[in-house]
This record gives C-alpha cells, sequence and structure tokens, in this order.
C-alpha cells in the first residue's frame, strides 16, 4: 500500500511561484522559530525555511531537501523520503476541488489547479479568484478561444470524462 501522507506542520509555509517554479519551496522547521542558533534558509516568517527539490536548480547543498509534506501539497516528487520521478515531473496538471458553473462548461471552458493563481506576485491570466486560490480558467480546443486562456490539460478531458482530443496531452 501506498505511504500515507505525512501530518501537516504547525506553519504552513508559501513559496512563491517564481521560487517554486525553480525548484525553492518553503517548509516549516521549529528550529528556524528559535531566537538565536537557526539554521541556514530560515525567513523571516516564524518557523518557515526556504528548501529544495531534488534536481532542480536549487539542489546544490545551499538548502535543506524539502520534506515528504512539501511533495504532498505540491503534488510534486524529489523530496526527503519522496523519489525523484521525472517522468511523472512532466507538465502534470490536475482539477483537484476547482470546478467552473455549468455555463462555463457547456460552453467549452474549465478549471484546474494552478498554484501561481493563489500567489501575490506573477498572477498568470485566467485565474479564478486571483491571489486567493489555485484554480486557473481554460479553453477546450473547440471553444471559444479567451485572450491568455490556457487550452485544458489533459487532467480536464479526464474528470470530465470528454474526448481526449479536446486537451493538451500532458
Amino acid at each position: 500500500p501506498a505511504p500515507s501522507p505525512p501530518p501537516s506542520p504547525k506553519v504552513d509555509c508559501e513559496s512563491s511561484h517564481g521560487d517554486r517554479r525553480n525548484g525553492l519551496y518553503q517548509q516549516y522547521n521549529e528550529e528556524c522559530a528559535q531566537s538565536e542558533g537557526v539554521p541556514g534558509g530560515c525567513t523571516n516568517d516564524l518557523g518557515c525555511q526556504f528548501c529544495s527539490i531534488e534536481g532542480s536548480g536549487t539542489d546544490n547543498g545551499d538548502f535543506d531537501r524539502c520534506t515528504g509534506w512539501v511533495c504532498e501539497k505540491y503534488s510534486i516528487t524529489g523530496c526527503y523520503g519522496v523519489k525523484l520521478n521525472a517522468k511523472s515531473e512532466i507538465e502534470k496538471a490536475e482539477v483537484g476541488d476547482c470546478k467552473a458553473d455549468v455555463g462555463n462548461r457547456n460552453a467549452g471552458r474549465h478549471t484546474f489547479v494552478d498554484w501561481a493563481c493563489s500567489d501575490d506576485e506573477g498572477i498568470p491570466s485566467a485565474c479564478q479568484t486571483p491571489g486567493k486560490g489555485p484554480c486557473r480558467f481554460c479553453v477546450l480546443k473547440n471553444g471559444q478561444p479567451m485572450t491568455g486562456w490556457p487550452v485544458c490539460p489533459h487532467a480536464v478531458c479526464k474528470k470530465w470524462d470528454l474526448p481526449a482530443k479536446q486537451c493538451l496531452k500532458h
């Protein structure tokens, strides 16, 4: 059986979209909450520490390897205890709890998880609730084109039982 997900940390440390794109995340480390003798990579947020993902540009020894909790949160691999799976890291998208209303879905517009939408910086177009939630609108290949909206990833077609040719391959 698959291992159970790690427990949630005391503080939900959030890294920026730009940092995550480069393999740099944040994790909770209780040693970072101390007033003296904190380990490297600690941030100004109480208990938060930068960490790196195996094989990323930041995986050079400057930062600790991210814990399994980070991989669980962002649906990635390459954390401590979560072996890097390069094949699964190739443009893997998910629908998660994102859901467009019936009118949008009938018009070929759907939503998928894009964590960049929940950031305060560099928010992409078509976010459902910019800066607050991770859901981003997309359009099917046969849908009405929308400026700045991406074509829906394969996960959308799979979730809504749509023809695979209407979405991207990954």
